[in-house]
């Protein structure tokens, strides 16, 4: 196990942004708390981690290598099960043992995970065996839980995936990785009913780093007392919920039958979310739940995040979403393969718009929304020259653009979109300086704080009134695969314009 450092190119990776600590805003004269205040004076932190593993490389350079380093228990502790091949038990039971007492990193995968899609006709029988199989493995490794440090199941059937309610017993001191993933959701899997668990039998993870949990297996979780506590008082660096299909709860007659819960809606998601302390980046993805616009007041549920993605979401969806948790100030937005809507922007300093296919009415809206200091358009084939006027004319705080697999618009349009909020910004004698820009290209926007959120909040309630007529010139462009080939002519132009110029 090695810990990631946090170097400059880390940092200005997609994401890479965060507080040094929370703060507190006041947003049309009501209080709103932006960051974690936990109950007591500091976190439960954990770095990210990366689980590597040497001694495997080591043993391939020739066999005295392999034969020595076979004698140490620590190569066998890193235990990999393929669901799609028959499981033998008595292997799996010999390499644990001769990992002896070390910890250990637990992967249950596949060889070939075939196409990407549930055919009732064709994988039927693919999905039965996986099932059957994972079944038997997890009954194996359930008495191991307590001893890993990493423990992954990726399967390819969201009904192969064990529920933490039925599986995982003890204390794991050890664990900061657990992920239940899938490829393909098979939905309408239920909830299984939470069993009579002693308190010495509880499953307690201190350590917990990065929590990946699809399918209903965050349902799942969430009907346990014990778990969400946790949560409550603990700093995750990476939670990831997607490929989850819940039942509308106003549809079950039986709720509160003792088969299990009723179902999960949008408003139980975002009240689970918003009682876990703190959340580094969070990835919501392909998630079909039930809603009912006006259920939930506007901002009910204030989230404690640094970076939030969504992906495969449509209009309504985000929309609602947004609402509900308006007020949650974010370092990092990403929407991807998902609709936009004049309000379905959140507060964000980095605002990343990837494979959006629609970028008519909604876009200006959208943008004339986005107050942070840095704007990444990716892989959007209808981006064009409008687009590129849009972001001049709004947009006040903005300094870094990112164009990446856009096309269709031209260098006479983004010339005139320099010279246009040149012209802009130059009429306004107080306009922002950017008090973190540096002149290390790698770095993104790092180390935020109060004064960063309650100016990019004060403009985003007032609906650009507070901005008035305020606007900062672009510093930094980077374009990258676009088929137009720049001049020197071109390329000169550019950067005698910009201080951080690039076309890739």
């Amino acid at each position: 196990m090695v810990v990631e450092k946090q170097t400059p190119q880390k940092k200005a990776s997609p994401g890479g942004v965060y507080r040094n600590k929370p703060c507190i805003l006041d947003m049309n004269d009501q209080v709103i708390s932006f960051g974690w205040q936990p109950d007591r004076e500091s976190p439960k932190r954990s770095k990210g981690v990366s689980f590597t593993y040497h001694l495997h490389v080591a043993s391939g350079v020739c066999r005295q290598w392999r034969d020595v380093v076979q004698c140490l228990p620590e190569y066998w502790s890193r235990v990999v099960i393929f669901v799609d091949r028959d499981v033998k038990p008595a292997d799996i039971k010999e390499r644990i043992s001769s990992a002896k007492d070390r910890p250990l990193g637990v992967l249950v995968t596949r060889s070939n995970y075939g196409g990407a899609h549930y055919d009732n006709n064709d994988n039927m029988a693919e999905s039965k065996q996986e099932k059957t199989r994972a079944k038997k493995v997890i009954k194996l490794l359930r008495p191991l839980v307590p001893r890993c440090r990493s423990f992954v199941f990726d399967v390819k059937y969201s009904s192969s995936l064990p529920f933490i309610s039925q599986d995982f017993r003890g204390t794991a001191s050890h664990l900061r990785v657990l992920k239940l993933q899938c490829r393909v959701d098979k939905k309408n899997i239920a909830c299984p009913r939470v069993p009579k668990i002693k308190r010495k039998d509880e499953f307690v993870f201190p350590r917990l780093s990065v929590l990946v949990l699809d399918g209903t297996t965050f349902m799942d979780a969430c009907n346990i007392s014990s778990f969400g506590n946790q949560l409550k008082d603990m700093y995750l660096d990476t939670l990831s919920i997607s490929r989850l299909t819940a039942p509308n709860p106003d549809d079950d007659e039986d709720e509160g039958d003792e088969d299990g819960p009723a179902g999960f809606d949008m408003y139980s998601l975002a009240a689970h979310l918003a009682n876990i302390g703190y959340i580094r980046h969070l990835t919501l993805a392909y998630i079909d739940v039930a809603y009912d616009p006006g259920t939930a007041d506007q901002g009910e549920h204030q989230w404690r995040i640094d970076n939030l993605t969504i992906k495969g979401q449509d209009e309504p969806w985000v929309e609602e979403l947004n609402s509900i948790t308006s007020g949650s100030s974010l370092c990092y937005y990403h929407l991807v393969d998902s609709s936009i809507h004049y309000e379905s922007m959140m507060v964000a300093h980095h605002l990343r718009l990837e494979a959006i296919t629609d970028l008519g009415y909604h876009f200006g809206h959208t943008i004339g929304r986005h107050f942070g200091n840095r704007l990444d358009i990716v892989n959007c084939d209808r981006f064009t020259d409008h687009h590129l006027d849009v972001i001049a004319d709004n947009c006040h705080y903005l300094r870094r653009l990112y164009l990446v697999d856009c096309p269709n618009f031209t260098v006479g349009g983004l010339k005139l979109m320099l010279t246009t909020r040149d012209a802009l910004a130059s009429q306004d004698d107080e306009r922002p300086e950017g008090r973190h820009d540096t002149s290390d290209e790698t770095e993104s926007i790092v180390e935020l704080d109060e004064e960063d959120d309650a100016e990019m909040a004060d403009a985003y309630s007032t609906s650009m009134g507070a901005a008035g007529s305020r606007f900062t010139p672009i510093h930094r462009l980077h374009v990258k695969g676009h088929p137009h080939k720049l001049t020197t002519a071109e390329h000169q132009w550019f950067s005698d314009r910009l201080e951080f110029f690039s076309w890739d």
